[in-house]
């Protein structure tokens, strides 16, 4: 029995981390401004940039749903593996820096070419 409490205890810790850093992303998309400097246009293109919120929306989009599913399936998968051997907060925190190291490494990768 507390084989399977250990299990569900790191997951916790996991997903807690998980929220944690989807938390302090909608933090900043709610504090940031809506709009550039004087001078500067707003859109993609053109010499135009994005206003700081709208960045940040679109870095939630396009890197943050990517890497929290990838961190959740490896996470998963590194808890299933190794909570037997650690504590449950050991688990979850290595489960979470693990899974967001290698989908931030793939992510480089792509990005390289």
């Amino acid at each position: 029995m507390e084989v399977e409490r250990r299990f569900g205890r790191s997951l916790a810790w996991m997903f807690g981390c998980v929220g944690a850093v989807w938390l302090v992303a909608v933090t900043a998309y709610v504090l940031l401004p809506d709009h550039n400097p004087p001078g500067q246009c707003e859109g993609i293109g053109w010499g135009c940039t994005l206003t700081p919120r709208d960045g940040v929306l679109f870095a939630m989009m396009f890197l943050g749903v990517p890497v929290t599913v990838g961190t959740v399936v490896i996470g998963t998968i590194w808890v299933a593996f190794w909570h037997t051997r650690w504590g449950a907060m050991a688990t979850g925190l290595s489960a979470f820096a693990a899974g967001l190291v290698v989908c931030i490494a793939f992510a480089a990768a792509l990005a390289a070419g």
